[in-house]
């Protein structure tokens, strides 16, 4: 043994040199010799000498700091605890976040550590080192660790069904989808609990914190309103607060919709869908909420039913129908996405007024003067196939219908007494469109007066001039037939006189026969005939030489002289 004396005020203090003893145990004796040579008495001891190094320790976080995904380092503690072995009865020193703590090993090698409150980490990453030494302090290499601290919980796990089942309105979680997809984001690789109809589903969340989850087909759910939870777990064991949505399940398909014209667009005959509304409405009921498609002459409109499931539409302006027949269907989608079965119906858009005209049947006298001898007359006309043909006249009221070729007939039923009338006719056809016509009827059943015949004057060169009165201011229209031979007559209305030129070819020598026929605009006509006596031109030449008027009346007719044997008649 070597020795190593070095005095001090403190007394001697004995070094043994590092390299002078082996690894082991050794006994020693002590003693010591003063300058006058005295010794003190001996001291014996044991050393051991430990040269080893130890072994290198092994630890990091203990289970229960291990939160998260065991093994990974990852912990929500921010005073975390860490377990480890070593050599039996060594201490191990961890050093963190630029401290020290000195840790015993337990007999069997285990060891335990919590870090003190008053080291607390925040969130982040941290290397550690771990070092055995021996009771001679002795250090063995480091064991190098990490651990992340992560105390923040993942962004809320709000679920939302997927675009494509997702079926219906965007975003209302209404679905005709029985085992619907979900998706949502939240912190990377978090793993997600989701939870509905009592049942419980994990999966994780892909790098990007993207997660989607279908939900599988055993699981199918049946139509109804279901309320789920999301709960996002992240790697450090975080939890977030759970979201919950609600979901309906609605496979069902509203019932068919058949849409009808609206009372007001529905002119003529109800329920017949024909009209003159070129901008017709329609409406109809259906599931409360469901979006209606309506597609009428190549154009598709999309609109709402109400809460109570009743819609209603009116074809826009711009849209405006010509007259036609039009085929429109009519289909009713869900607020799920269920569609209906399609609906067909015809639309017919007439907006033309029906033809009405008035015949001549019952218009004695002159054509279309609507002055009639008839005290019950007969109205005729044309107008739309099948149109309701409706008279007011004298205060009373004559229908009809048209037949299939437009045509048709009223006969008053009681006679009108003589006078002048107003009347309407009104046609209307099965769209309700209307066509009036207002016009003015004059019975007269009254015959004029009786014409006369005042005159003869022989017209010397060639003709034979007959003349007379009828009542005036009557618009009376006179015929003379004279042996046969119909003349009409010029009359002057204001004076009721009246002429004929007959020629002279015509008039016999002896009895001729005429007829004059007065008819008043009513078609009543009166009728006197009688007989005239004429002689040959030849037999009494007019002497042109003396200033003679040529015309010879019946006051100088001895040859002309005119018996008239008269018969009245009225039509």
């Amino acid at each position: 043994m070597n020795v190593l004396r070095r005095p001090t005020v403190h007394g001697p203090l004995l070094y043994l040199r590092p390299d002078a003893l082996a690894t082991g145990n050794y006994a020693y004796t002590v003693l010591a010799t003063d300058a006058a040579g005295n010794v003190s008495a001996t001291t014996n001891g044991n050393i051991t000498i430990d040269l080893a190094l130890p072994a290198i320790p092994y630890g990091g976080l203990a289970t229960e700091s291990d939160t998260g995904t065991a093994g990974d380092n990852i912990t929500n503690a921010d005073l975390p605890t860490f377990s480890g072995t070593a050599e039996p009865n060594i201490t191990v020193i961890l050093t963190l976040n630029g401290k020290r703590y000195d840790v015993p090993v337990n007999n069997d090698g285990t060891w335990r550590f919590t870090l003190p409150a008053g080291d607390k980490l925040n969130d982040g990453s941290y290397d550690f080192t771990l070092q055995g030494q021996n009771t001679a302090g002795t250090t063995s290499d480091a064991f190098k660790g990490s651990i992340t601290i992560d105390t923040t919980p993942p962004d809320a796990a709000v679920g939302k069904l997927t675009a494509d089942t997702d079926t219906g309105i965007a975003g209302d979680n209404i679905t005709s989808v029985s085992t619907p997809t979900f998706t949502g984001t939240t912190d990377p690789g978090a793993t997600i609990i989701f939870t509905i109809n009592s049942k419980t589903y994990e999966f994780q969340a892909d790098s990007s914190g993207v997660w989607r989850f279908t939900l599988p087909t055993e699981d199918a759910l049946p139509d109804d309103t279901y309320i789920y939870t999301v709960q996002a777990k992240d790697v450090a064991g975080n939890a977030s607060t759970p979201t919950s949505g609600s979901l309906t399940i609605d496979s069902t398909s509203p019932a068919p919709t058949v849409g009808a014209l609206t009372e007001d667009s529905d002119t003529g005959d109800k329920g017949d869908n024909v009209t003159r509304d070129k901008m017709p409405t329609f409406t109809g009921t259906t599931e409360p909420g469901a979006t209606i498609i309506l597609t009428l002459n190549k154009e598709t409109y999309t609109f709402q039913a109400g809460k109570d499931g009743r819609w209603r539409f009116t074809l826009p302006a711009a849209n405006a129908l010509d007259d036609g027949i039009y085929q429109y269907t009519v289909q009713a989608k869900d607020i799920a996405g269920n569609t209906s079965s399609l609906s067909t119906g015809w639309l017919t858009i007439d907006a033309t007024p029906p033809v009405l005209s008035l015949e001549d049947n019952s218009d004695t006298g002159t054509a279309d003067d609507d002055i009639t001898s008839i005290n019950t007359p007969t109205f005729t006309g044309t107008s739309e196939a099948n149109a309701t043909i409706t008279l007011n006249i004298d205060s009373k009221v004559f229908t009809t219908a048209a037949d299939s070729a437009g045509k048709w007939t009223i006969t008053l039923d009681q006679p009108l007494n003589d006078g002048t009338y107003e009347y309407t006719l009104t046609a209307k056809d099965a769209a309700g469109n209307e066509n009036t016509l207002n016009e003015r009827l004059t019975i007269d059943t009254q015959p004029p007066a009786e014409p006369t015949l005042g005159s003869t004057a022989d017209g010397v060169d060639s003709a034979v001039t007959l003349q007379g009165t009828v009542e005036a201011n009557q618009d009376i229209q006179v015929k003379v037939t004279v042996n046969g031979t119909e003349y009409p007559a010029s009359v002057d209305n204001d004076s009721g006189d009246w002429h004929v030129s007959v020629p002279q070819s015509i008039i016999l020598s002896g009895e001729n026969q005429y007829t004059l026929t007065a008819t008043d605009p009513a078609g009543n006509s009166a009728v006197a005939s009688g007989t005239f006596t004429g002689t040959s031109p030849t037999e009494n030449p007019v002497n042109k030489s003396s200033g003679a008027d040529e015309m010879i009346s019946l006051s100088e007719a001895t040859l002309h002289s005119v018996s008239v044997e008269e018969e009245y008649y009225a039509l």
